[in-house]
């Protein structure tokens, strides 16, 4: 397994765009958003933002061929 930040996320989803004006600035919070809510254990972990709530883990799988 594989896991990253939301930070390092962003950072890799920022270093893929070629201009401010291809995609809505609000997209990396929709997809982390979505991440978030695809995966109940991982949403739960990472930096805790306020009491009972966290910024969560992206965990993705890791494949040997």
């Amino acid at each position: 397994m594989h896991v990253n930040s939301k930070l390092n996320f962003t950072r890799a989803w920022d270093s893929e765009q070629g201009s401010v004006f291809q995609r809505d600035p609000d997209m990396v919070g929709r997809a982390w958003a979505a991440m978030m809510a695809n995966d109940p254990v991982g949403s739960t972990w990472g930096p805790q933002l306020s009491p009972g709530v966290f910024e969560g883990i992206h965990r993705y799988r890791n494949s040997y061929f």
